[in-house]
């Protein structure tokens, strides 16, 4: 099997997730100074994804050695509105998309006239606005989905994916481009999109009016190359399919469309799939309701790439295709919108998700549990998160934002993973 680390550093699969951070300086502590001037510092030497070190003991949620039920415990100072460096804000009106390369983080969002806009940004600065990402002309149906194509480069390559909202004979089919993270420093320079907007699939008759959410990820092997991978789900709600493109991006293209396994019986997807690499095998993580049952779950499936073979799989790498690691979220604890997961090469892999008005965080395995992120700090919260793991540069690994029911972005970061316990 290919041994290729995925874009946020590949972790052994054990079909569970676990879940915890590493430590430096937090992001939010310096919330006041960020939203004021925008930052006052040049991004930290040496920083860049962490190294491929096993991972931890397996857990059911991030918790601190000395309060283990607490949700604020594990991360670092309070939730911090995301800025950029003009304090000039858009209405944020869909969830954001957040990645990382080695000049800090770039997050997308919707604004609210359904263009895609971006901010790039690190533990001290900001770009210079919310820039647009994509021509006026180009509206949207999705969260825009994204993942580097290169993540060697000072200013990382990377690819971006949306469902089209047009009155052409795009509309509601699934667009792909690439962009180019901007030069790093003391408030550094937004993306820039280096190509223009083309199909996914030039097979006309695959539309999307309901389904089409697009989700994406990448493994890479350390000197361009690896592969990337689009999934979303039909309209039907429980069929999910792929398309995968080997890297160099440039150099290659596109599948057609490939069929994965059809959710059981009475399950439907809610919203978009997440995918992340974990050696060997892609993880896909749905939120699925089952309406007969009043019960909502996630499930996972797998995808394998190594040069000409890639299907859906199990998480072995096998063609062998199903669903699996159902957990049921009970009704106290509560699911909405789709999640996100985040891989860890110490950690192993986490899920986030919206409950309620809070993001709560779990690694569905026994005994589970689930825990608020942060909820002594009162923010609101309107739509699925967003996070990366492994990209630590001074602050703790795991790194996530959210939209706010005042549609604002928020982010916050983990604590030291010495105040941790799996």
């Amino acid at each position: 099997m290919d041994t290729n680390r995925g874009s946020r550093k590949q972790v052994p699969s054990r079909g569970f997730f676990s879940f915890g951070g590493r430590g430096g300086a937090t992001l939010a502590s310096s919330a006041a100074v960020l939203v004021a001037v925008a930052g006052c510092g040049a991004m930290p030497d040496g920083g860049g994804a962490s190294d491929d070190s096993q991972p931890g003991s397996t857990t059911s949620a991030l918790r601190c050695t000395a309060d283990p039920t607490s949700g604020d415990c594990p991360w670092k100072g309070t939730w911090a509105r995301l800025l950029p460096h003009n304090n000039v804000d858009v209405v944020h009106n869909w969830a954001p998309t957040l990645i990382a390369g080695n000049p800090g983080w770039i997050t997308f969002t919707v604004d609210s006239t359904n263009h895609y806009r971006m901010l790039q940004w690190h533990a001290n600065g900001r770009g210079p606005q919310w820039d647009f990402f994509g021509p006026s002309s180009l509206t949207w149906n999705s969260r825009l989905a994204a993942s580097l194509a290169n993540d060697t480069l000072a200013q990382p390559t990377f690819v971006v994916a949306g469902k089209a909202r047009s009155s052409d004979a795009n509309n509601n089919r699934i667009l792909v481009s690439t962009g180019t993270m901007g030069a790093s420093g003391q408030n550094p320079n937004n993306p820039t999109q280096t190509t223009a907007f083309t199909l996914l699939d030039t097979n006309a008759a695959h539309t999307y009016a309901t389904g089409g959410l697009p989700a994406l990820a990448a493994r890479h092997d350390g000197s361009g190359g690896g592969a990337m991978v689009v999934t979303y789900f039909d309209d039907n709600g429980s069929t999910i399919y792929a398309h995968h493109h080997p890297l160099p991006y440039a150099s290659n293209s596109w599948t057609g469309r490939i069929t994965g396994p059809a959710l059981p019986s009475g399950w439907k997807v809610v919203y978009a799939p997440t995918i992340a690499y974990s050696f060997p095998v892609f993880h896909i993580v749905v939120h699925a309701r089952n309406n007969s049952t009043n019960q909502d779950a996630l499930y996972e499936t797998y995808f394998y790439s190594s040069g000409s073979s890639v299907f859906f799989s199990n998480e072995t790498g096998s063609p062998v295709q199903g669903w699996k690691n159902q957990v049921v979220v009970p009704p106290s604890v509560g699911i909405n919108d789709d999640p996100w997961i985040t891989v860890s090469s110490a950690l192993g892999i986490t899920a986030y998700f919206r409950s309620g008005t809070q993001i709560k965080d779990t690694a569905y395995q026994s005994p589970i549990n689930y825990l608020p992120v942060n909820p002594s700090a009162g923010v609101s919260f309107a739509s699925a998160p967003a996070g990366t793991g492994d990209y630590a540069f001074d602050m703790g690994t795991q790194v996530i934002v959210a939209r706010t029911s005042a549609n604002q972005i928020y982010f916050h970061d983990t604590n030291n993973d010495g105040n941790l316990e799996p």
